[in-house]
């Protein structure tokens, strides 16, 4: 509202709420999980401009980066989870791409099945950080108060900074609110 006064834009403007948010609320209200034991992070890539063989080798190797970081050791040399270091729930346009195109996807990603609207939500909530192009994950992830970096160009969503990719792309990364 705020943003479209000042573009002067003020007839017929209402403040309505956040259908997401509203959503998450209720689901969060409700929810009633065992805390997993291990936090791992968590991936999602579906836009077109993510599903190239470029991009997406561009992707993996700044995550790989980041988590030698943060966890201090070679992701190659193993891991201090009882699985791979990163889920990686595969969009079917994306699974199809990966497989047709034969891209090698690094071990240390576990590619599983798509996920419900409800287990996205329980794997944003209780990852150690997510990486998504997801506009939807992005401000669950948000809500969720989860590290998240954003795999896009072009960020619309408040409550992100600008970050550099370091590899010539750029990214976002969200704040901790």
């Amino acid at each position: 509202v705020e943003n479209l006064k000042k573009a002067g834009i003020t007839k017929g403007v209402y403040y309505v709420g956040d259908v997401l948010y509203d959503r998450w609320l209720e689901w969060n209200s409700g929810v009633i999980i065992d805390e997993p034991k291990y936090r791992v992070p968590f991936l999602t890539i579906h836009r077109q401009e993510n599903v190239t063989e470029k991009r997406l080798e561009v992707i993996f190797k700044r995550i790989k980066k980041e988590l030698e970081n943060l966890i201090d050791y070679d992701i190659s040399a193993g891991t201090p989870y009882p699985t791979d270091n990163i889920i990686f729930p595969v969009h079917p346009r994306t699974g199809k791409f990966i497989k047709d195109n034969f891209i090698s996807v690094p071990s240390w990603v576990k590619m599983i099945d798509p996920l419900s609207h409800e287990e996205t939500l329980k794997h944003v909530l209780f990852s150690e950080h997510v990486y998504t192009d997801s506009g939807g994950v992005q401000r669950e992830a948000i809500f969720s108060n989860t590290p998240c970096t954003v795999l896009r160009k072009k960020n619309e969503w408040e409550g992100t900074k600008r970050s550099d990719y370091g590899d010539g792309t750029a990214g976002d990364k969200i704040k901790k609110t």
